[in-house]
């Protein structure tokens, strides 16, 4: 027999051997994938083909697409980060050009034609790999440079680099990715000038620009040193995820500012749109964030129970038969069910991760946050003016 793990729902099993190379279909999730022989470890990352890394995740029509939005979308079925890294430390141009393709085939614009919008973005593609990233940033090595643009590209399947990207989400996607890392920054001058030169020339005819604020040389460095000795394991282990888990860290911590950091939510549900939008599988990613300790699962029953609507909970309170008066508020229905429902709350526990940020990280986190937020104006004006035709290496 040989033992499988659905790449969708991580759910294992065992199959004859007589299946290995062949479709099967999980039983939980109901997701198709070909069995492979695990003993012979996985090998989808050093994988040219990025189908073969989507590993059955995808669309049934474009293999690279997340099933659950229209392929239009763009929208990746996983992280392919990983997968990005090892082809950008191996110079390998045409398989991300052919990823990229593959992303936004069902949706590549208007105007030219199938064939000439293949070419064009297969060409975007290749030109990351030619951007000249040390005309502006320097003081990290190369493996962080190689995370930067495999950044680039995810930021691609949706942005143009120029001007408009200032106003996207993808500063700020950058930011959050290239936070663990300190960078030294140089001849800011020219890219706050160009950033300014366009919002002043958008201001003519776009209202939109008139609120969009100029930049300023002094306030565009954002990176301090050193790194306060009490942030320094947090960012270690935040340089070990994957960029969709590094993402999914931040939008689980701040994805309720009222209800603050400390908030349990369930897990698999709390990514932002501009991460799934580049891709994550949500429940690997919830398991890397429990085995690196960042998240800690809630043992509060009340944390489920405010997810349900008032009238479920009397329906829960009476499948138990425990008696309530009417009238009451939904803060005393969930008091009342934490004590009297104990089978109904290990039924809604069933397959749901329901969690909170390790109080021993609150700290680091809360600092981080403020960090980026203060190092988005320097992504907004180089992915606007520092990324283009003027800074490829010859």
């Amino acid at each position: 027999m040989l033992t499988i793990q659905c790449p969708t729902c991580r759910k294992e099993g065992s199959v004859p051997e007589e299946f290995l190379g062949k479709s099967v279909r999980c039983k939980k999730c109901n997701t198709n994938f070909v069995v492979q022989d695990s003993t012979k470890g996985n090998s989808s990352e050093s994988s040219q083909d990025p189908r073969e890394y989507a590993a059955g995740r995808g669309h049934p029509e474009f293999p690279c697409l997340s099933k659950t939005y229209s392929p239009g979308s763009r929208i990746p079925c996983t992280d392919f980060s990983p997968w990005l890294l090892e082809r950008i430390r191996e110079d390998d141009r045409e398989s991300v050009a052919n990823f990229v393709w593959e992303v936004v085939q069902a949706n590549p614009g208007v105007g030219i034609g199938s064939d000439g919008f293949r070419e064009y973005w297969k060409d975007a593609a290749r030109k990351v790999f030619t951007y000249d990233l040390h005309r502006h940033l320097s003081g990290v090595s190369d493996a962080v440079f190689a995370e930067l643009r495999a950044a680039l590209v995810l930021i691609l399947l949706h942005d143009n680099f120029g001007g408009f990207v200032m106003a996207s989400h993808a500063p700020k996607y950058l930011a959050t990715l290239m936070f663990p890392h300190v960078f030294a920054i140089r001849d800011t001058e020219e890219l706050v000038s160009s950033a300014n030169a366009f919002i002043c020339h958008m201001r003519k005819d776009t209202p939109f620009w008139e609120d969009f604020p100029l930049y300023e040389v002094a306030t565009i460095d954002p990176w301090t040193l050193p790194i306060p000795n009490e942030h320094r394991e947090f960012l270690r282990i935040l340089g070990t995820l994957p960029l969709a888990s590094r993402m999914h860290v931040f939008d689980f911590t701040f994805r309720n500012e009222i209800r603050g950091p400390s908030a349990a939510h369930i897990a698999e549900k709390s990514t932002s749109y501009p991460t799934r939008q580049r891709g994550i599988d949500v429940v690997q990613s919830t398991k890397l964030l429990f085995e690196a300790g960042l998240l800690v699962q809630s043992e509060d029953p009340a944390d489920i129970l405010k997810r349900l609507k008032v009238q479920e909970l009397k329906d829960l309170l009476t499948a138990e038969g425990a008696s309530f008066v009417g009238g009451l508020k939904k803060a005393d229905l969930v008091a009342l069910a934490s004590r009297e429902c104990p089978q109904g709350i290990a039924k809604l526990r069933e397959g749901v991760f329901i969690a909170r940020l390790s109080p021993r990280y609150l700290p680091s986190i809360t600092w981080a946050h403020e960090h980026i937020e203060r190092s988005v104006p320097f992504f907004q004006v180089w992915l606007g003016f520092g990324v283009d035709k003027r800074n490829l290496i010859p």
